[in-house]
C-alpha cells in the first residue's frame, strides 16, 4: 500500500512539473517545377546522378545558422531528410520534368555522369547559401568541374523564410546546373 501511494503521488507530481515541449517544424528541399507542359522526350540524353556526397556537418536533419564563424542550429526546426538526400530526390524530379535530360538508374545507360558534393547550406541573418560542386563525367572522363555558390535573401529571418530561401537557391542551383549541361550534351 505504501508503494501504492507513492505511485500515485509520484504521478500527480508529475503533471504539476512536466513543462509544455515547444512545436517542432520540420521543412523539405524540394523542387519547385513549373506548370509547362513537359516537352518530347525522345531525343533525352540519359544522366546519371551519383548519391550526393555531403561533409560530416550535413549528415544530420538541423538546419545550420552561421554568423561569423560560429555554427548553430535553428531550434524547434529540422528538415524532414539529410539535405543531401533531398537535393538528389529534387534532382531527378527537375531532370525527369524538364526537357534534354532524362535520368536513368544505371551508369551503364548513362551519356553523363553527376558527381555532386555539398559543401555549404546555411542560413545566416540575411539570406540562404548553398555550395556544390560538380563532376561531369562522359565516357569515363571528367568533361567539366564546376563549384556553384549561390545566395538567396530572404524577407526577413524566420523558419519559412529560411526554408523558402534555401529552396529557392537549390532551384537556381539546378537551372545553372541544367544550362552548363545543354552546353556540354
Amino acid at each position: 500500500m505504501k508503494y501504492l501511494s507513492l505511485l500515485v503521488m509520484a504521478f500527480l507530481m508529475s503533471g504539476c512539473i512536466a513543462k509544455d515541449a515547444p512545436n517542432m517544424r520540420y521543412y523539405e528541399l524540394n523542387a519547385l517545377l513549373s506548370s509547362q507542359p513537359r516537352c518530347d522526350k525522345s531525343a533525352n540524353v540519359e544522366v546519371y546522378a551519383e548519391p550526393i556526397k555531403s561533409l560530416d556537418t550535413f549528415q544530420n536533419r538541423g538546419i545550420i545558422y552561421k554568423q561569423d564563424n560560429q555554427i548553430s542550429y535553428l531550434d524547434n526546426s529540422k528538415f524532414i531528410a539529410y539535405p543531401s538526400v533531398m537535393i538528389y530526390k529534387s534532382l531527378i524530379s527537375y531532370l525527369d520534368f524538364n526537357c534534354k535530360f532524362k535520368p536513368v538508374l544505371s551508369k551503364n545507360d548513362a551519356k553523363v555522369v553527376l558527381k555532386i558534393s555539398l559543401l555549404n547550406l546555411y542560413a545566416n541573418q540575411n539570406s540562404a547559401n548553398l555550395e556544390l560542386f560538380v563532376s561531369v563525367i562522359q565516357n569515363d572522363k571528367t568533361i567539366a568541374n564546376k563549384l556553384f555558390r549561390i545566395k538567396k535573401d530572404m524577407i526577413k529571418f524566420s523558419d519559412e523564410y529560411i526554408a523558402l530561401a534555401m529552396n529557392q537557391a537549390m532551384n537556381e542551383f539546378f537551372k545553372e546546373l541544367h544550362e552548363l549541361l545543354k552546353e556540354l550534351a
